[in-house]
């Protein structure tokens, strides 16, 4: 689940019942745990597997004060798949003896079957999103003092104007570095200019000294 958004997405891990749970029935906890529209839920033990059991070891229905259930598992699991599996919801059976193989299966379940869904963004007509537009007008104004009213486009706001002053800061060290250069070029014309114009001088000619007693 690395790439959906982990803020709507929740894992229930589901272990030996509290004194909570115990006081509803034993599907309360799952029910409980159901995930809110537009978020996706992940059991780690699923309620099934709970039916299951409790269908088989009638001891642990003592406490919840369930009816008993025959006590074949096999039974019991293909009539749950039998029951439960519908063309629109199918049960998919998946081997876990090795773990890189069962996710190879999982993924290509889900893959398959949003390829199958295509689901689409919902298209707003003009009336929906004028509606929307008066009901985020009235959120902005229960806005709590000293925040903005829409955090999103200040957020977007910020990040607009620190990447505009970025450019800006960009933009001047690139003119001054252009106006140094301009300016460097200048002063070596100059100099050029004013080598050109002056007469060559001829250097002193250097006399050797001729040591005394030496012929000449």
């Amino acid at each position: 689940m690395s790439g959906v958004n982990p803020q709507g997405v929740h894992v229930s891990g589901f272990k030996v019942p509290s004194a909570e749970e115990l006081d509803h029935d034993y599907l309360w906890r799952y029910a409980w745990r159901l995930p809110a529209r537009g978020d996706i839920g992940i059991f780690n033990r699923s309620h099934y597997e709970e039916v299951l059991v409790v269908r088989v070891h009638a001891e642990n229905l003592d406490r919840q004060k369930l009816p008993e259930e025959e006590d074949d598992y096999q039974k019991a699991f293909s009539e749950m798949l039998s029951a439960t599996s519908t063309p629109w919801a199918p049960w998919y059976v998946i081997p876990a003896d090795r773990k890189w193989f069962a996710r190879i299966c999982t993924a290509a379940v889900l893959a398959h079957t949003l390829i199958e869904i295509d689901p689409q963004y919902p298209e707003v007509t003009a009336d929906r999103r004028q509606q929307l537009l008066v009901v985020k007008s009235e959120l902005e104004t229960q806005a709590p003092k000293g925040t903005p009213s829409d955090p999103f486009a200040a957020k977007q706001a910020k990040a607009e104007a620190k990447q505009a002053k970025a450019e800006a800061r960009g933009e001047a060290k690139e003119e001054a570095k252009a106006g140094a250069s301009q300016v460097g070029g200048d002063a070596r014309q100059a100099q050029k200019a004013r080598s050109h114009d002056q007469p060559a001088q001829a250097a002193p000619r250097a006399s050797r000294a001729r040591p005394k007693g030496q012929p000449g």
